[in-house]
């Protein structure tokens, strides 16, 4: 709406529109303060990163001591499985009480009394292959465990990945927020100065305190969302709420093709668990029908001391040789239940894989949308930021009101919030699809293991 002014009037107007142009505040220097990246003016030694961030969860986290341990049982296994085709040695002894007998012959052949000390040693000959099989068997279960602790920290990763973005992201949204609670102050003052000289109607100044008292009640949520992200952070690593983070600096691509991201695969953890899980339960096959073939032993006895008829005879020894002949057919069923074992492990790691594969499409197209909105938002943004000048600057003239400042001083504020939301879903949905594609898998379990 054009107005009308009195000669007078118009120099007034004319001497205020000066005041306000060469007023000191600087508009996009206030928001450019607000986009610096979160913390940037803080990093000092204290601060910490995100790969130190990580290597506290691991020391902190149950589920990666879980892990750790089960790790543990499994090789503690593989060793009894090794153990099993050694010779064992086992010192036995007795004391043998009955009654006494006239008879001489009985006296010497089985005396009353008894006394015997022997050392025995046992060395499985053949077992039918199955101490092999299930030798190597032990072994790929124990590397298959190792490889799901991995997945399991792969896991922790992403989940104190997202933790640190947000709270970057919301303490970006905070200076943000204060920037431009700074924008709202000296709006407010100009047209308070404005009113007491009856340039501009109360109105106008209630309107803008207003937005301001609700921009008040987003930083208190906004202050809301940042206490409950530095308090899963403390959940996680055990660090102080008040740990400064450094900003991440990720080079982002999504020019590389999806199937630049597929041909990593099977560096998962979870796919590699699955590979030696399938073969593992291959070995279980081969032990189970090892079961139809004839087992050999050998035992030989050192007497220390014994009694009987055969007490001048200083050790023994026997070669032992059994043949199933039939076993009621249970041997034949646990050969049919391990060539299940096995199928199911095949099918569980095709899944897997697949699985794998739709998760690397999905965020890769997801990357892809992201870093085009971001793009998109970059030129909003940039737009909302020169319509908000060339409207303050109008709004000097007499030619737009104060609810035209208004707004678009609000979108502004939206799309540069709106801007560094999307900027951090991007460094998000990277961490991500090279999480899925196996990419990080080496970079975290070489963190964990300098971290234990």
């Amino acid at each position: 709406m054009i107005r009308h002014f009195a000669p007078r009037s118009l120099v007034i107007f004319m001497g205020t529109l000066l005041l306000i142009l060469l007023s000191p505040v600087d508009i996009p220097s206030l928001f450019a303060a607000g986009n610096a990246p979160s913390a940037a003016a803080n990093v000092t030694a204290d601060t910490k990163s995100l790969d130190e961030v990580f290597a506290a969860a691991v020391q902190h986290s149950e589920i990666a001591q879980i892990q750790g341990e089960l790790e543990t049982q499994t090789l503690e296994r593989y060793k009894q499985a090794r153990g099993s085709i050694f010779p064992s040695l086992n010192l036995n002894a007795s004391y043998f009480r009955q009654e006494d007998v006239n008879s001489v012959i009985s006296r010497n052949v089985s005396p009353s009394s008894q006394t015997n000390v022997r050392l025995t040693a046992q060395q499985p000959l053949f077992r039918g292959f199955r101490e092999f099989a299930f030798l190597r068997q032990s072994r790929k279960l124990s590397e298959a465990q190792e490889q799901l602790k991995q997945q399991a920290l792969l896991q922790l990763y992403q989940e104190v990945a997202q933790n640190y973005l947000t709270i970057l992201s919301v303490e970006q949204d905070l200076k943000n927020i204060r920037s431009e609670l700074d924008l709202y102050e000296d709006n407010i003052k100009e047209l308070n100065r404005r009113v007491k000289i009856g340039r501009s109607r109360l109105n106008d100044s209630l309107t803008l305190q207003s937005a301001e008292a609700q921009l008040l009640a987003n930083q208190d949520l906004v202050r809301g969302q940042l206490k409950s992200a530095r308090q899963a952070l403390t959940y996680l690593t055990s660090f102080d709420e008040n740990t400064l983070l450094k900003p991440l600096d990720l080079t982002i691509s999504s020019k590389q093709s999806v199937e630049k991201y597929l041909s990593t695969l099977e560096n998962r953890p979870d796919i590699k668990a699955g590979v030696l899980q399938t073969e593992a339960a291959d070995e279980a096959v081969t032990g189970a029908r090892g079961a139809h073939l004839p087992s050999a032993d050998l035992t030989a006895n050192y007497y220390l001391k014994h009694s009987g008829v055969s007490a001048a005879s200083d050790w023994d020894a026997t070669l032992g040789l059994t043949l199933p002949i039939f076993a009621g057919g249970t041997i034949q069923s646990q050969v049919r239940t391990a060539i299940s074992q096995r199928r199911v492990a095949e099918l569980q790691t095709a899944s897997n894989r697949r699985l794998a594969e739709r998760d690397v499409r999905v965020f890769h197209e997801q990357l892809m949308a992201d870093e085009a909105q971001v793009e998109s938002l970059d030129r909003t943004q940039s737009l909302f930021e020169r319509n908000y000048l060339q409207t303050r600057k109008d709004y000097g003239l007499g030619l737009t009101t104060n609810i035209d400042v208004l707004n678009s001083l609000q979108s502004y504020r939206l799309s540069r919030r709106t801007l560094d939301r999307a900027r951090v879903n991007v460094q998000l949905d990277l961490i991500q699809l090279e999480i899925v594609s196996g990419k990080r898998s080496a970079q975290i379990a070489q963190a964990s293991s300098s971290s234990s």
